[in-house]
C-alpha cells in the first residue's frame, strides 16, 4: 500500500476512534442488541428495495471474501459496523442539535471532528 493512502487510512481510522471514544464519554453508545436490531431491520429493508439483487450480489461477494456465512454476515460482521455507525450517528445528532442549516451543520461537524482528534491523545500506531 502506498504510504500516502496508508496514512490516510491511519488518520481516519484515528478519527473513527476519537468519535467513539467522545461517544462513550458521553454515554451515547449503541448496544450489541440495538445494533443486532438495526441489522435486522436493515435486511428486510433490503428485500424491499428495487435493487434488491444488485445489493444481493454485492453481500454475496463481501461475503465469500471474508470466508463466513450469510448469517455470519448479518448476526455478526455487520452488528459489529453498526455499532460503531449508530454510535457516530447518536454522537453526530447531539453535537448538531438546534442547527437547521445544512451548510452550518456540515461545517460545525467537520470542526467537531478536526478539534477532537487534535485534542486526542490517540497513538495511531495502536489502531492500525
Amino acid at each position: 500500500m502506498l504510504p500516502s493512502v496508508r496514512s490516510k487510512i491511519t488518520a481516519f481510522r484515528g478519527q473513527i476512534h476519537a468519535l467513539l471514544q467522545e461517544a462513550e464519554k458521553r454515554n451515547l453508545t449503541v448496544s450489541e442488541d440495538e445494533a443486532r436490531e438495526f441489522a435486522k431491520k436493515q435486511r428486510e429493508e433490503l428485500d424491499k428495495s428495487s435493487n434488491a439483487e444488485e445489493i444481493q450480489k454485492a453481500i454475496d461477494g463481501l461475503i465469500q471474501g471474508l470466508g463466513i456465512s450469510e448469517e455470519e454476515y448479518w448476526t455478526d460482521y455487520v452488528v459489529k459496523g453498526y455499532m460503531k455507525q449508530n454510535t457516530i450517528s447518536k454522537l453526530r445528532s447531539e453535537v448538531l442539535e438546534g442547527i437547521e442549516d445544512q451548510a452550518k451543520r456540515n461545517e460545525t461537524w467537520e470542526e467537531f471532528v478536526k478539534t477532537l482528534t487534535k485534542s486526542s491523545s490517540i497513538d495511531l500506531k495502536s489502531i492500525e
